[in-house]
């Protein structure tokens, strides 16, 4: 069973992340892209979900960066379906230095830029409901042990899926985490947290998602 002081690792490792060159997590954004289909729109705070399982400010400027990276004649990686994370109307958050490109675009592919990408946690695009599932790590040998761990702020379990060393320990072989994803608030960028205050209490425990 991981200890306080492995679970208290957390911001440092998010650190740790948020710190490394944008083409270090390049694949993960693209890959992240090409997921979005012909008439979606993502903002880069979904898209830094999507290819990181978080949204500190490091992922955010990460993922604009790595979408400003793809060539303008690009089509194999829709760069034109990701626009900066606001609650203002699409046409509003437009990549600035390719604004009227990316509007022809996604006009064609019938988009309503006078919209803001509006979510609701019940009801979320086929390319983003998978990554705020459930997520389970499988232990390494014989099953001994479970543990049911709620995610921080800003994080999901998609997170811990894709750094399941922060669960690794010298007696952890045998240890099965099931990552439960916190209800989902949208206010220009996804909000995950169980927790609304630290240190945590009962009381401030967000109901379950259905």
């Amino acid at each position: 069973q991981p200890s306080d002081a492995m679970v208290k690792q957390e911001p440092s490792r998010a650190v740790k992340l948020l710190k490394g060159p944008a083409n270090r997590l390049l694949n993960n954004y693209e890959t992240a892209l090409k997921k979005v289909p012909s008439g979606g729109v993502v903002t880069f705070g979904e898209i830094a979900i999507m290819a990181t399982g978080h949204t500190g400010m490091g992922a955010l400027i990460h993922a604009g960066k790595a979408v400003r990276q793809i060539p303008s004649h690009s089509r194999e990686l829709p760069w034109w379906r990701a626009v900066s994370t606001g609650t203002k109307a699409c046409g509003k958050l437009l990549q600035t230095e390719r604004a009227d490109l990316q509007r022809r675009m996604l006009e064609d592919e019938g988009v309503d830029l006078s919209k803001p990408c509006q979510r609701t946690s019940g009801r979320l695009p086929a390319c983003l409901a998978s990554f705020f599932e459930l997520q389970v790590i499988d232990p390494e040998a014989a099953h001994s042990c479970t543990l049911l761990y709620l995610h921080g702020r800003a994080y999901t379990g998609h997170y811990y899926s894709l750094n399941r060393a922060f669960f690794q320990t010298q007696s952890s072989r045998g240890l099965r985490v099931v990552l439960p994803n916190s209800p989902v608030k949208f206010d220009g960028k996804p909000l995950t947290e169980w927790y609304s205050a630290w240190p945590p209490q009962e009381k401030d425990l967000a109901d379950a998602r259905e």
